[in-house]
């Protein structure tokens, strides 16, 4: 018993010394992630962009990917964690008439990680009010709320996502930065432009290790 409760002083401790509020009444009580986005997350083959794979764009596998890199990283501490992960880019680019009840296998889950920029208009000054009723209709279980911003800093949602996470107090991991280094970028395995530009293995884990660095405390 005294090593139990040692146990979850440590990661209430190290809960309280990361910037990201954390929350203390889940850890250890996540059993069902959801993990969504666009691309990045999950792209189907697009052989006239020279894009063969079936997995998130432009990781060379799939294991390689964020999403599998983080479902490794989970299942390694938890196995029995539920994982599913969705691209919805179709909500980036017709937020405004989405049907949310494609989405109705997904809500109630325990912890929420969120990547929808890419796709957003730069104009597109009214998504923030979308993007958290997406987020309400989903988290039916009180869960966790994690929001990352777009992989390209040049999109001004980001900061309209960072703004939206600080004011509700929610998880807020910034990956945006990452495209400044063109290393993290997989130029040199496409010729097209626009998967070039997408990351490739360095960024994926970039992106994995930033999202994992803070939801680890959960499992």
């Amino acid at each position: 018993m005294r090593l139990l409760t040692f146990a979850f002083f440590v990661l209430a401790l190290s809960a309280c010394s990361h910037p990201n509020r954390v929350f203390t009444a889940r850890i250890g009580h996540v059993h069902r992630v959801v993990i969504l986005g666009n691309s990045i997350v999950k792209s189907p083959p697009a052989t006239q962009l020279g894009w063969h794979g079936d997995w998130g764009m432009a990781a060379s596998a799939p294991e390689h990917d964020f999403v599998h890199l983080l479902i490794d990283s989970i299942h390694a501490h938890k196995p029995d964690v539920e994982i599913t992960f969705l691209s919805i880019s179709s909500f980036e680019r017709n937020y405004r008439v989405f049907d949310l009840r494609s989405l109705d296998s997904l809500r109630g889950a325990d912890l929420y990680i969120v990547k929808l920029a890419e796709n957003v208009l730069d104009t597109a000054t009214d998504y923030i009010p979308f993007y958290d009723r997406l987020f309400r209709y989903l988290d039916t279980a009180g869960g966790v709320r994690v929001i990352t911003d777009g992989f390209w800093r040049r999109n001004p949602v980001n900061d309209r996502l960072e703004k939206y996470a600080h004011e509700n107090n929610e998880p807020f991991i910034d990956i945006s930065d990452l495209s400044r280094d063109t290393s993290m970028e997989a130029r040199h395995r496409f010729s097209n432009h626009g998967v070039s530009v997408h990351p490739g293995d360095k960024g994926m884990k970039a992106i994995a290790d930033r999202i994992w660095d803070y939801i680890r405390v959960y499992f």
